[in-house]
């Protein structure tokens, strides 16, 4: 039975339906229900509805096996990947088109030959950015902002039968509308297996893999078992959807809900697992609560103590950029020396090469760490993103001041205006405070699932336990 079915079938119309924002007899007092909704942490009523949905509904089983990797190619990367093949064959590079929008072993080999000789790294066989610029002097050719063509696994058409298994299971998990099983990899499928991917935080090849398979096959009977330990959590959270951020650390998600609804999201890398190179908790972005009262524009990034400083000294010796825009506290002031590096502290100075971006958010009472820009924005485009010191860096933090804007929570100018503005004296790039008329609650949890409403239903991430704390973990209720 799927999902849809279930909201007309079963008994649990009335908390689905208001939910979902079909008319229900609530609406005869709408004022009520509205602030009713509210008060009610979304995260608990969601996975509620999610349960009573997997408790009737079985996930069944793929069944036909993948012989090997299958790359995701949308018709559009279809057709640059046809480009390429036809400015390499111009050029003289490649001898014949065999597999036309594919990226055969041949084709691959020549892409690699053309990158040694423009000096590209990676030289990996895989037009980005770098590689689709120095393709264009050969003709006309470009690329979309963010798209990457793969190398291709196999150009063979993928089995019709397994693709039609994976649509199946992907319609019922609300990923795919309902009777879509044409067992053709079409761009539907296509953007699908992406946002199922993504959304699940499973791994960063654009690929059909096993790792996808066997998330696919989760049973029914696990997912209930990932959704209930994760509810009994989010009863203890103290939350609603008025005015409120949740950051959920595993799905590296950051969403704003406001008036009941979600009204902005956000991508963001959170703590690395990992430390010089070993296994660590070290860097581990924390569970915490607190709020949000003001917005940093143009935040200096104040290096702090211990092992951090020292990563940063023995980066500073060797690169002399660094000593150019880093600030060193020698003998109580702050000065710049770019031959030695001499200080017992450093900062960064303001502006688009700050490692904390333009914009930052403190979370007050929470655990020192932030929510805060970045330079470095190819980091979006993985899956998997963790990599961080601790605080949660975010993809479009400007934005989501432009929301709070909107919505009424300061009145002081653009934050564009700020973003520009420069300190008369030194000539940096002037930091700003601007203070909101009412603070942010935030939550900063570690949940293993997490289920939201999309156009096309009820959708619920498992995403994974990239920490391995083996459960769901909240800060529970207090009033702050």
């Amino acid at each position: 039975m799927l999902l849809t079915d279930l909201i007309k079938r079963t008994s649990i119309a009335f908390s689905l339906m208001a939910a979902l924002s079909l008319p229900s007899k609530a609406d005869e007092h709408p004022q009520e229900q509205v602030q009713q909704n509210l008060r009610v942490n979304p995260q608990k009523e969601l996975l509620q509805q999610a349960i009573d949905y997997f408790e009737v509904t079985e996930i069944p089983r793929i069944r036909t096996r993948l012989r090997r990797r299958i790359t995701l190619n949308d018709s559009y990367q279809i057709e640059r990947k046809a480009r390429v093949q036809v400015l390499l064959l111009n050029s003289g590079g490649l001898r014949v088109i065999e597999n036309p929008g594919c990226f055969d072993t041949e084709t691959v080999a020549v892409i690699k030959k053309f990158q040694k000789s423009n000096r590209i790294r990676p030289m990996d066989g895989a037009v980005g950015e770098a590689t689709a610029s120095a393709l264009s002097q050969l003709g006309d050719f470009s690329l979309e902002e963010g798209v990457t063509l793969w190398p291709d696994a196999s150009c063979s058409a993928p089995d019709t039968q397994l693709i039609s298994e994976i649509q199946r299971n992907l319609m019922l998990l609300n990923f795919l509308p309902d009777n879509f099983t044409s067992g053709i990899l079409d761009d539907d499928t296509v953007q699908a297996i992406r946002d199922y991917k993504r959304g699940n935080a499973i791994n960063n090849a654009d690929t059909i893999d096993s790792q996808l398979l066997n998330h696919l096959n989760l049973p029914s009977r696990e997912r209930l078992i990932i959704m209930e330990g994760a509810l009994r959590q989010h009863s203890r959270l103290r939350g609603d959807s008025e005015n409120h951020i949740y950051v959920n650390i595993p799905e590296f998600k950051f969403r704003y809900y406001n008036n009941g609804k979600v009204q902005f999201e956000m991508d963001l890398v959170v703590g690395a697992t990992r430390n010089r190179g070993l296994l660590s908790t070290k860097w581990h972005t924390n569970v915490q609560r607190g709020y949000v009262n003001n917005i940093i524009v143009n935040p200096w990034w104040n290096v702090p103590d211990g092992s951090l400083t020292r990563e940063v000294r023995e980066d500073m010796e060797k690169n002399r950029h660094l000593r150019e825009n880093m600030q060193q506290l020698v003998d109580g002031r702050w000065i710049f020396d770019k031959e030695n590096v001499v200080g017992r502290r450093f900062r960064y100075i303001p502006g688009p090469e700050n490692p904390l971006g333009r914009v930052a958010y403190d979370i007050h009472g929470g655990e020192g760490e932030m929510i805060h820009g970045t330079p470095f924005m190819r980091l979006f485009n993985k899956t998997i993103r963790e990599g961080s010191h601790g605080c949660m860096r975010s993809d479009h933090p400007i934005e989501f001041a432009n929301r709070l804007m909107e919505l009424g929570f300061f009145s002081s100018g653009s934050i564009d205006d700020y973003i520009n503005l420069r300190d008369e004296r030194t000539g940096f790039y002037r930091t700003s405070t601007i203070d909101l008329n009412r603070r942010v609650l935030v939550n900063v949890v570690y949940s293993l699932a997490w289920a939201e409403n999309r156009r096309s239903g009820l959708v619920v991430f498992f995403p994974n336990d990239i920490y391995n704390y083996n459960r769901t973990i909240v800060i529970p209720a207090e009033d702050y």
